[in-house]
């Protein structure tokens, strides 16, 4: 995990590097994704700190207290009623950051790069059952391809993540699908998806 960390970090310094060669609107969007990666390296860090220590848990963490048997066989029988969690986000560093800290959690994560992408692993894959998407990508929109997706598996539970202030259209919130904005901690990731299943 740390040789990840070490990565990501080594990434983001080369992501700001490369933002200072851009013009301004683009050197703005690579700093705000910059930051973002590094909010969440530094969860990510903090995390792998507080475990390796004696000490207790930053705050910011969820707490995890010693598990007894009924905790574990609760915990293995709600696991079993989640499916696949389809990970949907264009930028490759934030998805494979993003999809290591859910796998972290105990998620089955299936990724996707764009809109088409994620029809794709969707038709294909039926245990998909809860989605997880970015708003804005390259060839459509998270709204959309929420509209898409349900069409096709009406019960799918599907979250959406935006930086930008996106109104997300009245039939997508009846038909449950939820809107969260950037930034967002790396552990109200894991426990809004986790919530979906929930619902």
């Amino acid at each position: 995990m740390q040789q990840r960390i070490d990565r990501l970090k080594a990434d983001i310094v080369q992501l700001r590097h490369t933002a200072t060669t851009c013009d301004a609107d683009i050197r703005r969007k690579l700093l705000a994704l910059a930051d973002e990666m590094q909010a969440a390296v530094d969860e990510m860090q903090e995390r792998l700190t507080a475990a390796a220590s004696d000490g207790p848990a930053a705050p910011s963490l969820v707490h995890r207290p010693p598990s007894s048997a009924s905790d574990e066989s609760a915990r293995a029988a709600r696991h079993a009623k989640r499916g696949k969690l389809l990970l949907v986000e264009d930028e490759a560093l934030l998805r494979a950051l993003l999809a290591d800290y859910l796998r972290e959690e105990g998620l089955d994560v299936v990724l996707a790069a764009h809109c088409e992408a994620a029809i794709t692993r969707f038709e294909e894959d039926p245990d998909i059952d809860c989605v997880l998407s970015d708003v804005r990508m390259p060839d459509g929109n998270g709204f959309d391809l929420a509209q898409r997706l349900l069409a096709r598996r009406p019960a799918a539970k599907i979250a959406l993540i935006s930086g930008f202030s996106e109104r997300m259209p009245d039939d997508l919130k009846q038909k449950g699908v939820r809107l969260f904005k950037k930034p967002i901690p790396l552990a109200d990731v894991a426990m809004h998806v986790k919530q979906l299943w929930s619902t």
